[in-house]
Protein backbone atom coordinates (compact mmCIF):
# COMPACT_ATOMS: atom_id res chain seq x y z
CA UNK A 1 0.00 0.00 0.00
CA UNK A 2 2.71 2.57 1.04
CA UNK A 3 4.38 1.84 -2.70
CA UNK A 4 1.40 2.75 -4.44
CA UNK A 5 1.34 6.27 -2.56
CA UNK A 6 4.97 6.67 -3.12
CA UNK A 7 4.94 5.59 -6.55
CA UNK A 8 1.62 8.08 -7.07
CA UNK A 9 2.93 11.09 -5.36
CA UNK A 10 5.96 10.81 -7.13
CA UNK A 11 4.14 10.82 -10.81
CA UNK A 12 1.76 13.67 -9.82
CA UNK A 13 5.21 16.13 -8.48
CA UNK A 14 6.61 15.07 -11.61
CA UNK A 15 3.50 16.08 -13.73
CA UNK A 16 3.04 18.98 -11.88
CA UNK A 17 6.83 19.84 -12.33
CA UNK A 18 6.64 19.18 -15.85
CA UNK A 19 3.50 21.66 -16.52
CA UNK A 20 5.20 24.64 -14.19
CA UNK A 21 8.27 24.29 -16.16
CA UNK A 22 6.36 24.58 -19.29
CA UNK A 23 4.20 27.41 -17.90
CA UNK A 24 7.69 29.13 -17.75
CA UNK A 25 8.70 28.56 -20.59
CA UNK A 26 6.04 29.56 -22.39
CA UNK A 27 5.57 32.86 -19.62
CA UNK A 28 9.45 33.92 -20.91
CA UNK A 29 8.89 33.50 -24.36
CA UNK A 30 5.78 35.58 -24.42
CA UNK A 31 7.43 37.98 -22.48
CA UNK A 32 10.41 38.82 -24.94
CA UNK A 33 8.32 39.11 -27.67
CA UNK A 34 5.76 41.17 -26.29
CA UNK A 35 7.05 43.03 -23.46
CA UNK A 36 4.85 45.82 -21.78
CA UNK A 37 7.84 47.81 -20.98
CA UNK A 38 10.98 47.68 -23.61
CA UNK A 39 14.58 49.01 -23.49
CA UNK A 40 16.94 49.02 -25.83
CA UNK A 41 20.29 50.83 -25.99
CA UNK A 42 22.33 51.96 -29.24
CA UNK A 43 24.92 49.50 -30.93
CA UNK A 44 28.07 49.83 -30.44
CA UNK A 45 30.91 50.31 -32.93
CA UNK A 46 34.43 51.74 -33.70
CA UNK A 47 33.31 55.68 -33.02
CA UNK A 48 30.36 55.11 -30.57
CA UNK A 49 30.49 53.36 -27.45
CA UNK A 50 27.80 50.43 -26.97
CA UNK A 51 24.98 51.80 -24.91
CA UNK A 52 25.65 55.33 -25.13
CA UNK A 53 21.69 56.19 -26.12
CA UNK A 54 18.72 54.12 -24.47
CA UNK A 55 15.25 54.37 -25.01
CA UNK A 56 13.00 53.20 -23.45
CA UNK A 57 8.91 52.71 -23.65
CA UNK A 58 6.37 52.25 -20.51
CA UNK A 59 3.25 50.53 -21.50
CA UNK A 60 1.28 52.17 -18.66
CA UNK A 61 0.93 55.64 -19.75
CA UNK A 62 2.85 55.39 -22.78
CA UNK A 63 5.76 56.71 -21.74
CA UNK A 64 8.95 56.86 -24.09
CA UNK A 65 12.31 58.04 -22.07
CA UNK A 66 15.88 58.58 -24.07
CA UNK A 67 18.73 58.56 -21.92
CA UNK A 68 22.38 59.76 -22.51
CA UNK A 69 24.83 57.69 -20.94
CA UNK A 70 28.10 58.54 -23.08
CA UNK A 71 29.79 62.17 -22.62
CA UNK A 72 30.74 61.90 -26.95
CA UNK A 73 28.65 64.90 -28.08
CA UNK A 74 25.23 62.65 -29.81
CA UNK A 75 22.28 63.37 -29.32
CA UNK A 76 19.92 59.95 -28.62
CA UNK A 77 16.70 59.78 -31.37
CA UNK A 78 14.43 57.14 -30.36
CA UNK A 79 10.73 56.73 -32.13
CA UNK A 80 7.98 54.33 -32.32
CA UNK A 81 6.71 52.16 -35.52
CA UNK A 82 4.01 49.89 -36.19
CA UNK A 83 4.06 47.00 -38.17
CA UNK A 84 3.76 48.80 -41.59
CA UNK A 85 6.79 51.14 -40.54
CA UNK A 86 4.79 53.86 -40.31
CA UNK A 87 6.84 56.86 -37.18
CA UNK A 88 3.74 56.72 -34.72
CA UNK A 89 5.86 58.69 -32.32
CA UNK A 90 9.61 60.23 -32.58
CA UNK A 91 11.93 62.40 -30.62
CA UNK A 92 15.50 63.46 -30.25
CA UNK A 93 17.00 64.79 -27.21
CA UNK A 94 20.30 66.14 -26.21
CA UNK A 95 20.19 66.95 -22.56
CA UNK A 96 24.17 65.84 -22.53
CA UNK A 97 25.75 62.39 -20.50
CA UNK A 98 23.86 61.13 -17.71
CA UNK A 99 20.53 62.72 -18.08
CA UNK A 100 17.27 61.57 -19.70
CA UNK A 101 13.55 62.80 -20.80
CA UNK A 102 10.44 61.27 -20.63
CA UNK A 103 7.45 61.84 -22.92
CA UNK A 104 3.90 60.71 -22.21
CA UNK A 105 2.06 59.63 -25.78
CA UNK A 106 -1.42 58.20 -26.43
CA UNK A 107 -0.94 54.45 -28.14
CA UNK A 108 -3.98 52.89 -29.20
CA UNK A 109 -3.78 49.96 -26.29
CA UNK A 110 -2.80 46.21 -27.48
CA UNK A 111 -1.08 47.49 -30.89
CA UNK A 112 2.04 45.50 -32.20
CA UNK A 113 5.12 48.12 -32.41
CA UNK A 114 8.88 48.80 -32.56
CA UNK A 115 11.05 50.12 -30.57
CA UNK A 116 14.20 52.35 -32.30
CA UNK A 117 17.24 54.15 -30.84
CA UNK A 118 19.82 55.39 -32.68
CA UNK A 119 22.44 58.41 -32.07
CA UNK A 120 22.53 61.57 -33.67
CA UNK A 121 25.57 63.56 -34.52
CA UNK A 122 25.57 67.02 -35.65
CA UNK A 123 21.57 66.07 -36.91
CA UNK A 124 22.47 63.70 -38.53
CA UNK A 125 21.10 59.85 -37.70
CA UNK A 126 24.20 57.34 -37.44
CA UNK A 127 22.56 54.39 -38.71
CA UNK A 128 25.03 51.81 -37.95
CA UNK A 129 23.98 52.48 -34.01
CA UNK A 130 20.47 51.67 -34.11
CA UNK A 131 19.05 49.00 -32.61
CA UNK A 132 15.59 48.29 -32.13
CA UNK A 133 12.83 46.34 -30.23
CA UNK A 134 9.64 44.77 -30.71
CA UNK A 135 6.99 44.59 -28.41
CA UNK A 136 3.30 45.82 -27.33
CA UNK A 137 1.69 49.48 -26.66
Amino acid sequence: MQRSRTGRLRRVLTTVGTMAAAGALVGTMSTEAYAANLEVGTVGTSSWTSGAGVARYQEYGDYLTLSDRAADGASVYGFLTDMNDKTLRAKTFSGGAGSSRTWNFNLPEGKQIFLYVCLKDNGEIQDTTCKFYRGRA
